[in-house]
C-alpha cells in the first residue's frame, strides 16, 4: 500500500510534465489559468451564471469585474450636465478603459526604441508612419463621437468598442478568412481536376491549368478567374469582416447599452448608495431619448469597425518595407474608410430593430446592405488585374513576355533592397498600354461609386429614422425598445 501511494504521488512522465506546467501557468503565474480548446466549458460556465446570479449582480465589467454602480454615476453626471471638458470624461473613465489607454501607450512608446536598434528594420520613420495610421483612426472617431455625438454614448463605451473591433473582431475575421479561404481553394482544385478529366476524355487543350494561374488560363476559365474574385470579395472579405464586426460590437457589455427597464433597475440599486459618486445622480432622471439612443448606436457601431479598420491597416502598411508605399497605402486607406461607412449602415438595422421595435428585422437584414457594399468595393478592385491579363492572354510577343520578366524582377528586388546597391540594381519601369488603364480606372471607378452610393443610402436612411424616432418619442412609445442582447 506504502509503495502504491509513492507511485501516486511521484506519477509518470505525462503527470510530471503536467505538473510542471500547471504550477507555471494555472493560479501561480500573474493568478491567471491557462485554458486550451475550453471554449465547451467556458460556454457552459456562462449558462450557469447565467442562472444562479440575479441579473443586477451581472452589472459588471469583464476582466476587472468592476461593478456598474462604481463608475457608471460619472459617466450620467457628464452626460446630464452636457460637460464639454475632455479631461473629465477621461477622468470618469472605468478601470478597463483606462487599462486600455495606458497599456495603448506604453506599447506604442515601446516601438520607440525599436527604431534606435541596428539589428531591426524598424525606423524612426515607421514609428511615425505607426503614428499616423493611429492618428487617422482616432481622428475619425473625434469626428463621430466627440464632435458630433459627445453625449449620445461615452467616451468609455467608445474605447471598450475600439478596443473590441481592435482585438476581437480582427482575429475571429483572421481565423475565419483562413478558414473559408482553404475550403474555396479545394473547391477550386476540384474544379481544376475537373478541367484535367475533360482535357482527357474530350481533347480539350487545357495545358495552361498546370500553370496554376486562374488569371493566365484559356478565355474558356476567364469566367472562373472572376467568380473566384466574386467569392473573394463578396464572401471572404465582406460577409466575414461585416458579422466580425457586428459581432465586435454586440460582444461589449456596457451601461449605456442596456435597455430601459435594465438602466431603471440600475437606478434603483444606486438610489440606496450613499457614496460620493452618487452625488447628483437621483432615480427618475428623464431617460435618454430614442434619436439619441440610435446615435449612441451609430457612434459604438462605428467606433467598433475603426478599431477593426486600424489594425487591419497596420498590417496591410507594414506588409511592405518601403516607407514610400507604407505612406501610399496609408492615404489609400484612409481615402476610402468603407469600414466605417458599413457599420454605420449596420447600425440602420440595429437601431430599426431596438428602438423601432421592428423584430422582422434580424441579423441578414441588418448586414445585408453593408455586405453588398463592402463585397462591391473589394470585387471592383480585385477583378481589375484579371481583365487586364485576360486581354492578353493571346500575347506570345516578347514584349508581353519581358514585362512578366520586369514584374518578377521588380518583386525580387524588393525583397532584397536593403542588402543591394539601388544605384546599380534599380527597378524596371512597366508600362500600361492605353486600354489596360481604361480598364484599371474603370473598375477602381466603380469601386469608388459603391462606396459614394453607400454614403448617399446611408444619408438618406438616417434621416429617415431619425424622424421615426423623433415620432416614436413625441408619443412616449419607449416601449418598442428591445434588449439589446438579441442576436438574430
Amino acid at each position: 500500500g506504502n509503495v502504491h501511494r509513492s507511485r501516486k504521488q511521484e506519477g509518470d512522465l505525462c503527470s510530471c510534465i503536467w505538473s510542471f506546467l500547471s504550477n507555471v501557468c494555472c493560479l501561480t503565474c500573474c493568478q491567471c489559468w491557462c485554458q486550451c480548446c475550453g471554449m465547451c466549458a467556458v460556454g457552459q460556465e456562462a449558462r450557469e451564471v447565467d442562472a444562479i446570479v440575479s441579473e443586477e449582480d451581472k452589472f459588471i465589467d469583464y476582466i476587472t469585474f468592476q461593478p456598474y454602480v462604481e463608475y457608471w454615476p460619472g459617466l450620467e453626471r457628464l452626460r446630464l450636465s452636457g460637460e464639454n471638458s475632455m479631461k473629465s470624461h477621461f477622468a470618469a473613465l472605468s478601470e478597463f478603459s483606462s487599462g486600455i489607454v495606458r497599456y495603448s501607450l506604453f506599447a506604442v512608446a515601446c516601438t520607440v526604441p525599436f527604431a534606435f536598434v541596428n539589428f531591426t528594420s524598424f525606423s524612426i520613420t515607421n514609428v511615425g508612419i505607426l503614428l499616423a495610421t493611429l492618428a487617422q483612426s482616432f481622428f475619425i472617431l473625434y469626428l463621430v463621437h466627440w464632435r458630433w455625438n459627445r453625449f449620445d454614448v461615452s467616451l468609455d463605451a467608445v474605447i471598450k468598442c475600439f478596443a473590441s473591433g481592435f482585438v476581437l473582431s480582427t482575429s475571429s475575421a483572421l481565423i475565419v478568412e483562413v478558414l473559408i479561404s482553404a475550403v474555396m481553394y479545394i473547391c477550386f482544385a476540384l474544379l481544376v481536376v475537373v478541367g484535367f478529366i475533360l482535357a482527357f476524355f474530350l481533347r480539350i487543350d487545357f495545358d495552361a491549368l498546370a500553370e496554376n494561374d486562374f488569371a493566365a488560363l484559356n478565355p474558356e476559365m476567364v469566367s472562373l478567374s472572376v467568380l473566384k474574385m466574386f467569392l473573394e470579395g463578396f464572401v471572404v472579405a465582406a460577409l466575414t469582416e461585416e458579422l466580425c464586426k457586428y459581432f465586435g460590437y454586440w460582444m461589449v457589455d456596457h451601461p449605456d447599452f442596456l435597455d430601459d427597464d435594465r438602466q431603471d433597475r440600475l437606478r434603483e440599486s444606486l438610489s440606496g448608495r450613499e457614496t460620493a459618486a452618487l452625488e447628483g445622480v437621483r432615480v427618475g432622471d428623464a431617460d435618454q431619448t430614442l434619436p439619441s439612443r440610435g446615435g449612441g448606436i451609430t457612434v459604438a457601431m462605428v467606433s467598433a469597425a475603426v478599431g477593426f479598420s486600424c489594425c487591419e491597416n497596420l498590417e496591410y502598411i507594414f506588409a511592405s518595407d518601403r516607407a514610400n508605399v507604407q505612406i501610399l497605402t496609408l492615404l489609400l486607406r484612409s481615402a476610402f474608410p468603407v469600414h466605417a461607412i458599413a457599420a454605420a449602415i449596420q447600425s440602420l438595422g440595429v437601431c430599426q430593430r431596438n428602438l423601432e421595435g421592428d423584430a422582422s428585422t434580424r441579423l441578414g437584414r441588418i448586414i445585408l446592405p453593408a455586405l453588398l457594399l463592402h463585397g462591391a468595393f473589394d470585387f471592383f478592385l480585385m477583378v481589375g488585374p484579371v481583365l487586364v491579363q485576360a486581354r492578353h492572354l493571346g500575347d506570345d510577343d516578347d514584349g508581353a513576355v519581358q514585362a512578366q520578366s520586369d514584374s518578377l524582377y521588380n518583386t525580387y528586388l524588393g525583397t532584397c533592397r536593403d542588402y543591394v546597391d539601388v544605384n546599380i540594381w534599380a527597378e524596371k519601369i512597366i508600362s500600361m498600354e492605353n486600354q489596360d488603364l481604361i480598364i484599371t480606372g474603370v473598375c477602381m471607378g466603380l469601386s469608388v461609386l459603391s462606396l459614394v452610393v453607400g454614403c448617399i443610402y446611408y444619408s438618406v436612411n438616417s434621416r429617415r429614422q431619425k424622424e421615426r424616432l423623433e415620432i416614436l418619442q413625441s408619443f412616449g412609445s419607449s416601449e418598442a425598445s428591445e434588449p439589446r442582447a438579441t442576436l438574430a
